[in-house]
C-alpha cells in the first residue's frame, strides 16, 4: 500500500523493488504529509513524486493495482478525482 508506506515514511520506491516479483497487488493513492490522516489521495495530489513510483511499477512488471483516491474536503471534486486517477492508470498502461 503506497499509502502506507509514505505514513511510515519509508521509501516506496525501495518498497516496490523490494518486493519485485512477489508484489501482486497494491493499493495506490498519495499521502498529504502536511495533514493528520492525509492519505489516499489521488496520485499527484499529495507528496510523492510519482515519475520514479510509476518506474519502480513498471520496472516489476508484475501486479494488480487497486487506486484507493478518496475526495478531500474544499480539494478536489469527485471528477477531479476520477481524472487524476485515470491519468495515472494511463501512466501504468492499465487501461
Amino acid at each position: 500500500d503506497i499509502g502506507h508506506v509514505g505514513v511510515l515514511r519509508t521509501d516506496p520506491i525501495s518498497e516496490i523493488r523490494s518486493a519485485g516479483a512477489r508484489l501482486c497487488g497494491t493499493h495506490i493513492h498519495d499521502v498529504d504529509f502536511s495533514i493528520p490522516d492525509g492519505d489516499h489521495r489521488a496520485p499527484t495530489r499529495g507528496g510523492f513524486d510519482w515519475d520514479p513510483i510509476l518506474k519502480a511499477f513498471e520496472e516489476i512488471e508484475t501486479g494488480q493495482w487497486t487506486f484507493e483516491s478518496s475526495v478531500p474536503t474544499g480539494i478536489d471534486t469527485k471528477d477531479d478525482v476520477v481524472k487524476i486517477t485515470r491519468e495515472a492508470a494511463i501512466k501504468l498502461g492499465l487501461t
